[in-house]
Parts: C-alpha cells; structure tokens; sequence
C-alpha cells in the first residue's frame, strides 16, 4: 500500500513538472518572439511572422516551426527562414522562398506575395533553417493581442488543468473509497456467515453430544434392569 502510494506521488510530481515546463516554454516562446528572436527548442526553431510577404502560403502573424537542414540538401521552392542583411532590417529574420542558385552557392528568394525577387542573396551562415508548418496553437494564444490576456491564458490554462486534475484524483479517491467499503461489507458478511456457521456447528455438536450421553443412559438403564431381572429368577 505504501509503494503504491510513493508511486502516485511521484507521477502527481511528473505532471506537475510536466506542466511547469510546458508554462516555462510557452513564456520563452512567446518572450522571444516578441523580441524578434527565434525560439529554440530541441533543434527545432520556431518563428513569428510578422509580414503578409509569404501570403497566402504563410500568413501574416504565423508561428511556424523551421528545422536545421542541410545546406546541400535545399533548392528551389524550399521556404527557408535567415537573417538578413537588409540595411532596412538587418539582424531580422526573413522567411522567404528560394527562388534559383547562385554559381557561388547563395540563393536568390522571393516572398511569395512580392512582385520581384529580394535584392540580396542569402548565403549558407545566414540561413537558419527550412520551413516545416505552422503551430496553430501558439497562433490561437497570440489572437489574445492584449499581453494581460495573453498571460490571463498561460495562468487560466495550467489552471483548468490543475483542477481538472484534481477532480480526477478526487474522483479516483472517491471510488476508491467506495470500493473499499463494498469490500469491507463483503468481509464482514462473510465473517458474519462464518461466526453463525460455527454457531451452527457448536449446536449441532451439542445436540449429538447429548443424544450420545441419552442413549448411554437409556443403555446403562436397560443394563441394569436385566440385571435385576436375572437376580430376581435367581
């Protein structure tokens, strides 16, 4: 009983971290974004974008996941996310379409939307990775374009989890319980049919007991009354 107890303490512990981290990481996600920045997690980079440039494909406002790839491994019609070089917007990240190859192994790329190709070609220690989607959630949070509300959900949301956890332990508790006193019903009634049926025994052996002593009597008394007889012709 007490291993089974440290056992559901410690996945109550599990998920409880389990829960603390995705806060952590939905926080840093969010964080780094807002910055600009990418978000890395696990090799994998994820993005918000910021321009209309690559609608319809990626829309505007988009959080998308872009994986590390082999720079030998791309060509055109892969959507690559890099830092440009743009002195418009240097240092940002650009999520743009490879349009062609350059002799010297850059790419030429072009926004889907936009009407010509990008003035600079991206060479390979500017490229961050290759698209892979979109993550519909993270975009579900970010309609909330209010930051109060947007942290009102990374609360209410581990919140509702928390209870919605606890109800099932309640819930579990609570049958559990249950279980328990229906069990130990059963043990008293079957504790209860034994003591009667040792009761019955107890009697029954009682009664052959005296029925044995009442036959030795009547035995010893048809005996004796031989006996009496046989004197008596004497």
């Amino acid at each position: 009983m007490q291993h089974k107890t440290r056992i559901t303490k410690l996945f109550t512990i599990l998920e409880y971290g389990i829960l603390f981290f995705g806060m952590l990481v939905l926080m840093y996600v969010f964080i780094c974004t807002q910055k600009g920045k990418t978000a890395n997690i696990l090799g994998m980079n994820i993005l918000h974008v910021v321009t209309g440039s690559m609608e319809p494909t990626i829309e505007e406002g988009a959080y998308v996941f872009v994986k590390k790839e082999d720079v030998k491994r791309l060509g055109e019609q892969d959507i690559i996310a890099y830092y440009t070089e743009d002195p418009e917007v240097y240092g940002k990240v650009v999520i743009h379409r490879i349009v062609g190859t350059n002799g010297d192994g850059t790419f030429i790329t072009k926004g889907d939307a936009n009407m010509r190709e990008d003035n600079l070609n991206v060479r390979e220690d500017q490229i961050i990775g290759k698209y892979q989607s979109e993550i519909w959630f993270l975009e579900w949070l970010a309609s909330f374009t209010d930051m109060k509300k947007l942290m009102l959900i990374l609360v209410v949301i581990p919140l509702f989890l928390v209870s919605t956890y606890e109800f099932s332990t309640v819930t579990r508790l609570f049958y559990k319980l249950k279980s328990e006193q229906y069990q130990a019903k059963i043990r008293e009634k079957n504790l209860n049919m034994s003591e009667e049926r040792v009761e019955q025994l107890k009697k029954k052996a009682i009664e052959e007991y005296l029925k044995q002593q009442e036959n030795i009597e009547m035995l010893k008394a048809e005996q004796t009354e031989k006996a009496d007889d046989a004197n008596g012709e004497g």
